[in-house]
């Protein structure tokens, strides 16, 4: 029974009519009012067991990976159903993918989203690995992998929670995986993206101003900016000033930074082999209910004391939702040549995802980590001062990104 009715019908209500017309058809009448009550009857029981047959299928998908979603999605109208509603309840997420080429097909054992978009974060610098132009090969790995967008973002040092991601053989050891922060699109989550090469004209700042601002500008909105320290840089400088006009104080938040390695992002279903035009400015924006978000700055160079009251400053702000992470962005390594010591400081990206860490034990992070006289992109989301310098050098930017 239960699969001649996962068969011939849709959704659960289209379900339940199947179960009625034909157990309503399968009853001689020689009394219509005798029949009427064990019609009734047998109408409620039938109908329940089609509600519970979705509700069962619902409740097996929400422990199913990608892969598997995308196989039992196409087994009927029910199923197939019942996946749409399982992704659209799946938020962002972070994971770490497999640095070889064979083992690329394992990204669908490992997500539990279907991307529109994906950041992969490469490390170590060009100064610390063996291999040139990483950022390209890990995009013509995984391009057919995805439907959507794919940056690859070249970074000194990426970290989980607090484990060094090595993304190839370098001075740092053997690789062990690819960081990156995955993002689906769905009826209640819409993104914003827009990126220029290098040698773009003046209209890329008005460009890509327009293409991240929400068509609803009362909504909040989720900024992620990442750039490279050449004409990226005054690019971005530009497109802060517009964004400052068109984005009331409060209802945004920002992350991202500058960073001197390469910089690369493509659109999947457009592209068929990745050139080697580097990407001089990649934006998007984030915009749904489901979605909150939160973003604050901090000078690195303060007291260990001062830092920690600012995080704690943001933890008491957090209203947080099902699912959380966070996202840092900052000094691999903290100077300030005006002080002669560097007693009660963080010194360094281990040291700062540690504070982190204990403070929002119940977060994962993702950490991205360069040299610091280059900026960090971050706002005080839950200030009112709209004159905020939003590209910082020594600070780290830091998102916290929750949804249901």
């Amino acid at each position: 029974m239960k699969k001649s009715l996962a068969q011939k019908s849709g959704s659960k209500d289209e379900a339940a009519r199947w179960c009625i017309d034909n157990d309503s058809r399968s009853f001689t009448k020689p009394s219509e009012k005798a029949n009427s009550n064990i019609q009734d009857l047998n109408t409620r029981k039938i109908v329940s067991a089609a509600y519970a047959l979705g509700d069962a299928i619902d409740n097996i998908c929400q422990y199913l990976k990608i892969r598997d979603l995308m196989r039992v999605s196409s087994v009927c109208k029910l199923w197939n159903e019942s996946v749409t509603r399982e992704l659209s309840k799946r938020g962002p997420q972070m994971a770490l993918l497999p640095d070889e080429s064979h083992s690329c097909d394992q990204i669908w054992d490992i997500l539990r989203i279907k991307p529109y978009i994906g950041l992969l974060f490469i490390g170590p610098s060009l100064r610390e690995r063996n291999t040139k132009n990483l950022e390209f090969q890990v995009l013509s790995m995984y391009k057919k992998y995805f439907p959507q967008y794919l940056v690859a973002i070249g970074v000194d040092e990426s970290i989980m929670n607090e484990q060094v991601i090595v993304s190839c053989p370098g001075l740092l050891g053997n690789p062990n995986g690819i960081l990156g922060l995955f993002i689906p699109e769905y009826q209640d989550l819409k993104i914003k993206i827009s990126f220029c090469t290098n040698g773009a004209g003046t209209d890329a700042v008005e460009k890509i101003t327009n293409e991240i601002t929400p068509d609803d500008k009362k909504i909040k909105s989720t900024i992620i900016m990442f750039c490279n320290s050449h004409q990226g840089y005054s690019i971005a400088l530009q497109v802060w000033k517009l964004i400052r006009k068109r984005f009331k104080q409060k209802n945004y938040t920002l992350w991202g930074g500058v960073f001197d390695d390469d910089l690369k992002a493509i659109n999947c279903s457009t592209v068929e082999h990745v050139d080697s035009k580097k990407t001089a400015v990649f934006a998007m924006s984030i915009t749904g209910s489901c979605l909150e978000s939160w973003s604050i700055v901090v000078d690195c160079t303060n007291t260990k004391s001062d830092i920690n009251k600012k995080l704690l400053h943001l933890k008491n702000k957090l209203n947080l939702k099902r699912h959380t992470i966070g996202l840092v962005c900052g000094p691999r390594y903290i100077e300030d040549l005006s002080k002669s010591s560097y007693e009660n400081m963080y010194r360094n990206s281990h040291e700062l995802m540690a504070e982190l860490k204990r403070i929002f034990s119940n977060i994962p992070f993702i950490g991205v980590f360069n040299y610091g006289y280059n900026c960090h992109f971050g706002v005080d989301s839950s200030s009112d001062d709209n004159r905020q310098d939003l590209a910082l050098k020594m600070a780290m930017s830091i998102m916290i990104i929750s949804y249901d």
